[in-house]
């Protein structure tokens, strides 16, 4: 029986004061009670009390008026010396004078008769015993706390306790006890007094005791009293009441939380269930209007048709009275007499038709009498005259200016061919005014260059204002850098032509290696590098590959193993990392291409989106003539798509086509885009014997886009060395099936539609080659339902960025993302604006993390782009992200939208009623510093419960040196150098930088001062022609070793006073290398350069507005950096707050939020 906690009664294992204080005063008893005497435990409860005092008495007897209590006690810990009753407090269940010591324990204030209890007490002691007692302090227990405890029955003031003790007992000390937070000071060898102070109340109190007990206790005898004993009892912080309170709260808000995210997801996903829902009623009502539209087209036509045959019944009636009146006249013609007299006249014209012919002619030229003039002809004398006859056009004065600005940009052979005029009718300013006066109206675009209704429909500021699009870019919108067409449009006209490497792992196929070779070198597309990796060939093809390189030394390079890797998934790797191209072209050794595959494939790597592009791929026999099978296996993969070019997301690829079969079915007959491979993802790789392939394109493509073209042919080869058609007996290949499956179910969701059809052919090709007689039932090699029991886990995450710009709500994008791939999580990138994107800065992601445009969202509307990519989550780090994805108030989120405040917030200005709308709409706030929500506090400064979390920066460590050492940079190393790296732009601080190392220089005898300045932006023309002469400060421009510069630096300078700084990326560069700073104090900063034994990194500056102070404090700050030992102690300091920022940190603290909000019943639709 387990003995139940009545709320009054201790329990061993309960934690906190209580627990404290109890074991506490049982203790304290334990050290006044004599060995081997006869101890009385009163109210002895659950027993532990009891056993305590058994380690060291003759015998314990523990009394209790709960029946259940005391049995539970015998049966724990009764034995020969401890033993439990059944007693009342008043009539205790013992001979007299049978006690040595009495012990009771907040047990009085249970007792109406407090008399009769302690006569209780006198009788059963021993005329020596004692009786060690506790009570609480009824004014500091209930007055003071306003607590009423439910199961005292009779409290006791101190005064009241004393007299009631001192009325029985000749002999009382008095004590208390206190639970607190402190500490102890104690002198154990010398004599000395007991003093305490209490800060509790704000201000420093004084007691010559326990400071204000709580529990008062006595040591009360008749004879002589034991020495009293005084002390602590300690325990961990963990175990108090208020760490215990916290973590209760703690706990009950995280379950608050875990459950506020999972009806979030709810909401959420019953937003996407209406979203989709809305698109199918949009269709239906599109396909409405249509079938309306057509029936209304046919009514219109059939009544045109009943007025035509109303017209044409009338004419016949009209043709029917002419012809009787026709019919009559010709019978009296025929009845006359000149008739019958000219009928032998009439006989000979009928044998005359040279006759009848003149008469035709006669009779045509009478009904032809309007003259035919030719235009551009002088019609009197039948010359031409020259002239074009141009249409006018009515401009006025303003139309007319508009014209002669936007008339050089016009195409006229495009321009003719789109609006139907003549070209010999136009020149560009007539075509400029027909462009305003019809031409904007009907879409019409004046070349190649500029797309009018794209440009208007992405600048909808242009409309709004008034201008004509063309005329807007032609002013302002070219040299903003505002794009003029769309995203597709821009890509296609950009010439690309990257380096390919085409690897070719080769073991004993010498006798196709010929065809391979030639298969490479003879593509049309040239810019191919050739790895040949043999693995220990017993044959004669490290000598064919030789002879090919002594043809093409510059081209061809060969790796040769010693011994046989045993995998070809280690020659893969092994190619992979030797390959110097953006492109790999994975040829393998006994196959072979047409000679254009590699043109007709890389043309769409220039999209960043695109990870594969593939070919169609044709089985040949060992002498290289067609065979065919995998058209059939194709179309049994997914029916009706492969005679056209299909570009789709990787995510739709692997829920439909490669959720049935491996379509790209020879790595030959694809091109991949290269990227850092994990070791993992290699290491898993290899331990497939067949379908490694198929995981690997899955890695590979991640959630990029993979694209299919017909037009590019690659040849697989069939013949009796091909490994992949020799394991069809195995049962190994039926459970890589099995494994391959579960993979794709786990990362895309693949529907049980297609894992069923998968299994299908699976078992298909077991019953062609027999397998059942090696290996029993297909459902022994093929578990279908362990398959369906895998869910969807893995998440794609869409970073929502403003672009590949300089900036740390640019850079930390990049920096998590890379180091979240790094971990596995699958990110691509969704770049709000394009323009002024610097590829240095695209260059820093990580080329597996694929990289999509707003612009093609917006052409097909965000949402459901963003489905179609099969994303999870939006994780958004621009403002204007927001807008985009909610552009109204009937937006709803569609997907978890996160977004983490990088300070954006605080330099644009949103109205209210759009916060308003983004409250609602966005899933969770991630801030980096708590100027960051200002935008989201109310009127009385309150917070949205429940949606706001922090999350600090991080970055990477560089370990690389800067590309220049002090020396090149013409650095002594006497000199102090400054560095900063940013922006430049006039808030970041560049110029009273600038002015400050000026001044610190004009001492002719101190140390000169440097300054190193890395960053591009708007100012830094103007700063270069302002101080590129200054020697003491140079201009670095864009540099990606930022981790390299501090180290080369003696101190790093961040001058800003930008609005959205919150919590800079370059100072955490700094300090990671140990680097001290100077840095405005502003956003999270001064924690940044605090470490956790508050020593400070670096020197603060205040945020001055005013430029000539803001720079004389830059001055005084440099000054006293350029004390060497004030300087090497914040250098410690820097080196343990840089610790704290690595960025693995952050991408942790991420995927565990992400994966708040993942809701594995969530179906993408295909």
């Amino acid at each position: 029986m387990t003995l139940d906690a009545t709320g009054e009664r201790f329990m061993p294992g309960m934690r906190g004061e209580t627990a404290l204080e109890h074991m506490h005063r049982y203790l304290f008893a334990r050290e006044i009670i004599s060995e081997g005497s006869a101890v009385l435990d009163v109210a002895s409860g659950e027993g532990y009390g009891s056993a305590l005092l058994g380690a060291k008495a003759g015998t314990v007897v523990g009394v209790d008026v709960s029946c259940d209590a005391a049995e539970h006690a015998q049966r724990k810990y009764g034995n020969e010396r401890v033993k439990f009753l059944t007693g009342d407090v008043c009539a205790l269940p013992l001979p007299s004078a049978s006690i040595d010591f009495i012990v009771s324990f907040e047990t009085i204030e249970h007792i109406a008769d407090h008399e009769k209890m302690l006569e209780e007490f006198v009788r059963v002691l021993k005329p020596s015993g004692v009786v060690i007692i506790s009570s609480p302090d009824k004014y500091r227990y209930s007055m003071l706390t306003g607590y009423s405890n439910e199961f005292h029955v009779k409290e006791l003031f101190s005064h009241e306790f004393q007299q009631l003790m001192r009325k029985y007992f000749t002999n009382v000390v008095f004590g208390g006890q206190r639970n607190m937070f402190g500490t102890v000071i104690d002198f154990p060898d010398a004599v000395s007094r007991d003093i305490s102070f209490s800060l509790a109340e704000g201000d420093i109190a004084r007691f010559e005791d326990v400071p204000e007990p709580m529990y008062l206790i006595a040591i009360a005898s008749r004879a002589d009293l034991p020495m009293a004993v005084r002390g602590v009892c300690i325990n961990h912080v963990t175990e108090s009441d208020a760490f215990q309170d916290m973590s209760n709260k703690k706990y009950s808000s995280v379950r608050l939380e875990t459950e506020l995210d999972r009806e979030k997801v709810k909401v959420i996903d019953l937003a996407r269930r209406l979203f989709e829902e809305r698109e199918k009623n949009a269709v239906l009502t599109t396909d409405l209007a249509t079938q309306c539209y057509n029936a209304n087209l046919l009514a219109a036509r059939c009544n045109e048709r009943d007025q035509t045959i109303a017209l044409l019944s009338e004419e016949k009636l009209d043709l029917t009275e002419k012809l009787v009146g026709t019919e009559h006249r010709y019978k009296a013609v025929e009845n006359s007499t000149a008739w019958r007299m000219t009928k032998p006249a009439r006989y000979l014209m009928g044998k005359m038709p040279l006759v009848r012919a003149a008469v035709r002619r006669v009779r045509h030229r009478a009904s032809t009498s309007q003259p035919v003039v030719a235009q551009g002809r002088d019609d009197s004398t039948g010359e031409t005259d020259g002239s074009n006859h141009r249409t006018e056009y009515a401009l006025n004065e303003t139309e007319r200016m508009i014209a002669a600005d936007i008339a050089p940009v016009f195409d006229i052979s495009y321009y003719s061919e789109q609006s139907g005029i003549p070209l010999e009718s136009l020149d560009n300013i007539t075509a400029a005014a027909h462009y305003l006066t019809a031409g904007y109206e009907a879409g019409l675009n004046p070349s190649e260059n500029f797309n009018t209704n794209y440009y208007r429909s992405r600048y909808p500021d242009v409309i709004q204002a008034g201008m004509n699009p063309l005329w807007h870019w032609v002013l302002h919108g070219r040299h903003e850098g505002r794009p003029a067409l769309p995203y597709e449009q821009r890509l296609k006209s950009i010439v690309y032509r990257p380096m390919i490497s085409a690897i070719i792992p080769n073991y004993n196929h010498a006798g196709f290696l010929q065809k391979r070779f030639e298969s490479i070198i003879n593509q049309t597309y040239e810019n191919i590098e050739i790895i040949f990796l043999d693995d220990h060939s017993q044959d004669e093809s490290l000598a064919i590959a030789e002879k090919f390189k002594e043809q093409y030394p510059e081209k061809i390079k060969i790796f040769s193993n010693e011994t046989n890797s045993g995998n070809v998934f280690r020659q893969w790797r092994k190619g992979v990392d030797a390959a110097q191209g953006e492109i790999i072209w994975i040829c393998e050794s006994d196959d072979f291409a047409d000679e254009n595959f590699v043109e007709k494939l890389v043309g769409y790597f220039v999209d960043p989106s695109v990870q594969i592009a593939f070919g169609r791929i044709q089985y040949c026999d060992r002498h290289g003539n067609f065979q065919d099978g995998l058209d059939g296996y194709r179309e049994r993969a997914q029916p009706g798509i492969w005679n056209a070019t299909l570009v789709k997301p990787a995510g739709w690829w692997f829920t439909n086509a490669f959720a049935v079969s491996n379509v790209i079915a020879n790595v030959g007959g694809c091109l991949i885009r290269r990227h850092d491979v994990r070791l993992e993802v290699w290491e898993k790789a290899q331990q497939f014997h067949v379908l490694g392939d198929w995981y690997l394109y899955a890695e590979w493509a991640a959630g990029g886009q993979i694209v299919y073209s017909p037009d590019a042919i690659a040849h697989f080869r069939q013949h009796e060395k091909n490994t992949s058609v020799n394991s069809f007996k195995t049962e190994r290949f039926y459970r890589e099936h099995q494994e391959l499956i579960e993979y794709l179910r786990r990362k895309w969701g693949v529907d049980d539609e297609h894992v069923a059809r998968f299994a299908d052919a699976l078992k298909s090709t077991f019953t062609f080659v027999g397998a059942e007689q090696l290996l029993g039932p297909f459902e022994s090699v093929f578990s279908l339902e362990q398959v369906l029991a895998c869910q969807h886990e893995d998440q794609h995450i869409i970073f929502a960025v403003l672009g590949f710009k300089l900036g740390g709500g640019e850079i930390l994008p990049i920096q998590l993302a890379n180091a979240l791939v790094k971990q596995g999580i699958m990110v691509s990138f969704l770049v709000y604006e394009h323009t002024g994107e610097d590829p240095q800065i695209q260059a820093l992601l990580d080329r597996s993390i694929p990289v999509y445009s707003a612009d093609a969202a917006r052409g097909v509307g965000v949402w459901r782009y963003v489905l179609d990519l099969r994303a999870d989550l939006i994780h958004s780090h621009f403002c204007f992200c927001e807008l985009l994805f909610f552009p109204d108030d009937s937006s709803l989120p569609v997907l978890p939208y996160l977004v983490t405040l990088h300070g954006s917030y605080e330099c644009v200005s949103f109205s209210r009623n759009i916060i308003r709308r983004l409250e609602k709409a966005v899933t969770l706030w991630i801030y980096l510093t708590e100027k960051n929500l200002l935008h989201l506090r109310d009127q009385k400064g309150k917070l949205p419960v429940g949606d706001i979390s922090f999350i600090g920066n991080g970055m990477a460590l560089d370990n690389r040196p800067f590309p220049m050492t002090r020396a090149q940079l013409g650095l002594t190393e006497g000199d102090f150098v400054l560095a900063v790296a940013s922006r430049c732009i006039p808030e970041k601080g560049w110029k009273q930088a600038c002015e400050a190392v000026r001044q610190l220089n004009q001492a002719e005898d101190g140390q000169r001062v440097h300054l190193l300045l890395c960053g591009t932006g708007d100012a830094l023309e103007d700063l270069e022609a302002q101080y590129g002469d200054v020697p003491e400060i140079q201009f670095l421009g864009y540099q990606d070793c930022i981790n390299g510069l501090y180290r080369l630096a003696d101190c790093m300078l961040l001058p800003t006073r930008f609005p959205g700084e919150s919590f800079p990326l370059t100072l955490i560069q700094a300090l990671q290398v140990g680097t001290p700073a100077i840095a405005t104090d502003v956003g999270f900063v001064r924690s940044m350069m605090t470490d956790d034994d508050n020593n400070r990194a670096g020197l603060l500056l205040s945020l001055e507005t005013d430029d000539e102070v803001f720079q004389a404090s830059i001055v005084k700050s440099v000054r006293k950096m350029m004390n060497s030992g004030v300087r090497a102690a914040f250098s410690e300091a820097a080196l343990r707050c840089g610790a704290r920022y690595g960025i693995e940190k952050v991408a942790e603290a991420y995927i565990n939020t992400y994966r708040r909000f993942r809701n594995e019943a969530i179906a993408h639709t295909n």
